[in-house]
């Protein structure tokens, strides 16, 4: 396997625009649930950020 010494954003880019591509085409044509793909593309996947909130935290005594 050949290695690049260097990091190229648009390699990058192109590479996940056809993934995003793939993922979209496997979800219309039936091949995949949208679960599916929430656990294939990621840690964060399970989040739900719709119901999430930011809070601060009490500082006490201070």
């Amino acid at each position: 396997m050949q290695q690049n010494s260097r990091y190229s954003f648009s390699d990058r880019q192109r590479a996940k625009e056809a993934s995003r591509a793939k993922d979209e085409s496997d979800l219309r044509d039936g091949h995949v649930s949208r679960e599916e793909l929430r656990v294939a593309n990621g840690a964060f996947s399970s989040l739900n950020l719709a119901a999430a909130s930011i809070r601060r935290r009490q500082v006490i005594g201070g």
